[in-house]
């Protein structure tokens, strides 16, 4: 269905795409990891990856693995997906702790605008930073559909093993956006949040407490 199409994990299993495919952060969007760029597939779904095969370099690592490359050669491709595949990963977690730093400074995520640059001048010879890109969009992205759920997948596990908690609800009035909304706050108690060291002491004192 146009618009609706999604990646199918088969995908990386075919003979046809699995060397140059792989999933991108959005469900709706494929990656090549040998071109590095991710391509839209929601409209037109397996299409999509054909079309990109034929008109990308891509289309020939599966010729170099079974047809015109040596053992060596084809060793190196694979290398260099495996590179590519563990590249791509250091710079996703980058992003995140960037993120978190973000939303524990209580930065905008439009303070994100441009930040990329700024590390590539600070960093010029890091790999990671030269993939890092954290804009205002990308980081609103990250903390809505990656973050959050986790943090409250989080949350609702240790919810459900409490013996009890308290909820807090509120209907009023938002004022700022002229519409009622149905806010919630869940109280409970949890030993192991956080840990506060007060100073310390020598183990003769620690034997007298």
């Amino acid at each position: 269905m146009p618009g609706k199409c999604k990646f199918n994990e088969n995908w990386t299993t075919n003979v046809a795409y699995k060397d140059w495919i792989m999933q991108d952060v959005s469900q709706h969007q494929a990656q090549c990891p040998v071109c590095q760029k991710s391509f839209d597939i929601s409209n037109m779904g397996e299409a999509a990856l054909k079309n990109y095969g034929e008109a990308s370099s891509s289309k020939n690592t599966n010729d170099l693995n079974t047809n015109t490359a040596t053992p060596k050669s084809s060793a190196s491709v694979k290398d260099m997906l495996v590179l590519s595949y563990l590249s791509k990963e250091e710079t996703l977690i980058a992003e995140i702790v960037w993120m978190l730093y973000t939303i524990e400074c209580h930065h905008s995520f439009h303070s994100n605008e441009g930040v990329a640059k700024i590390f590539q001048v600070m960093f010029p010879d890091s790999e990671t930073v030269k993939k890092f890109t954290c804009g205002e969009k990308k980081s609103a992205y990250i903390c809505s559909f990656g973050l959050a759920p986790y943090f409250e997948s989080i949350l609702k596990d240790k919810i459900e093993k409490q013996e009890s908690f308290v909820l807090f609800f509120d209907e009023s009035m938002n004022i700022a956006m002229k519409n009622k909304q149905l806010d919630v706050c869940v109280r409970f108690w949890d030993e192991i949040l956080d840990s506060k060291f007060l100073g310390h002491g020598t183990s003769e004192e620690e034997r007298g407490l």
